[in-house]
């Protein structure tokens, strides 16, 4: 009977069939760091004892367990706890029990599942996600959308880095001013220091220009209730200080007083203008009044010309009576 309970742990013992790099495990101190040779026997021990321990995935005195899950290497004595992982598994406080990315190079990853490199058409800091407009267990189908993520052809999860508005298949950029380029699916991000604004379109007080790095002219703009004295072309809102002028103040004037005596000073200029043309005017109507045309200056004549001759007939008739009376008296 104690032959055939012995045969039978024996058997028991081969078919866990423990094999670490070939050795079977299952043999006293086979497994033992250095091999049989640094095994010996303490005097309360039944069997032998590892001196150096284990080699990695085996714990117990003659070093006959393999480690717990999927770890690598473990507490000698016991089993617990786990110290690493098999290759492409992660996470020893759950005993390895997570498997690495299939884009981690190598099917390698650390204890908290990071990993790089990343395999070709990979992403993220666990080599996790397919890179914008790429899809498929092993990332190698294409996006119909290439401004988009997506799990199918023609979805669209979410935008790539740098575009916003997934409705509308991540056609807009987000602004210059979000801070790396990032801006979530509205638009609005986190400012670089030079921008301001909800979505980061608007430039700090006293600045201007596209990435908002041209100061005001210097200093000559006039400060506004929000204190942002130019707008993105550097004109000045609220006018110019120290005499200034132009759109950006930076032309030299004269000063020539208020809004008010300026416009009365235009009034009068224009009313005197007027009033100049219309003496003009006046002075050359009367002069031309004054001095006849020459139509009018030929009627003139015709008319002295007719009078002379209703003179001249009006009295020929008078000398030839005298002429006839005369003759009748002297006969």
């Amino acid at each position: 009977m104690m032959f055939w309970i012995f045969v039978l742990l024996c058997l028991a013992r081969s078919c866990k069939g423990v094999f670490i790099n070939g050795l079977d495990c299952n043999l006293n101190c086979v497994c033992c760091k250095g091999g049989v040779d640094r095994c010996g026997y303490h005097i309360f021990a039944m069997e032998g004892n590892c001196f150096d321990g284990c080699v990695d995935g085996i714990f117990g005195n003659t070093c006959h367990n393999a480690c717990h899950g999927n770890c690598s290497t473990c507490n000698q004595a016991v089993g617990r706890p786990c110290y690493s992982c098999k290759a492409k598994f992660y996470d020893t406080y759950s005993l390895c029990s997570k498997r690495c990315s299939v884009g981690c190079y190598g099917g390698v990853c650390n204890d908290d599942g990071t990993c790089s490199p990343c395999l070709s058409n990979f992403e993220g800091t666990e080599c996790e996600t397919c890179i914008q407009g790429k899809y498929g267990s092993d990332c190698t189908l294409d996006c119909t959308h290439h401004n988009c993520r997506c799990s199918t052809e023609t979805d669209c999860t979410s935008c790539k880095t740098g575009f916003y508005g997934r409705s509308t298949f991540c056609q807009t950029s987000c602004s210059p001013g979000c801070l790396d380029g990032v801006c979530n699916d509205k638009g609005s991000c986190i400012c670089r220091a030079e921008f301001t604004g909800i979505t980061c379109s608007g430039c700090q007080p006293g600045h201007y220009g596209a990435y908002c790095n041209i100061s005001c002219s210097v200093g000559n703009c006039q400060q506004g209730d929000s204190k942002t004295s130019c707008n993105i072309d550097g004109d000045c809102l609220y006018g110019c200080i120290n005499d200034l002028g132009g759109k950006d103040c930076s032309e030299r004037r004269i000063y020539i007083g208020s809004p008010t005596n300026v416009a009365t000073a235009a009034l009068s200029g224009v009313f005197g203008i007027l009033l100049i043309c219309t003496a003009a005017g006046c002075y050359l109507w009367n002069r031309r009044r004054s001095s006849p045309t020459v139509s009018e200056q030929e009627n003139q004549r015709e008319t002295v010309m007719t009078y002379e001759q209703l003179q001249r007939q009006a009295n020929e008739p008078t000398y030839k009576n005298v002429d006839e009376n005369y003759s009748v008296l002297s006969t």
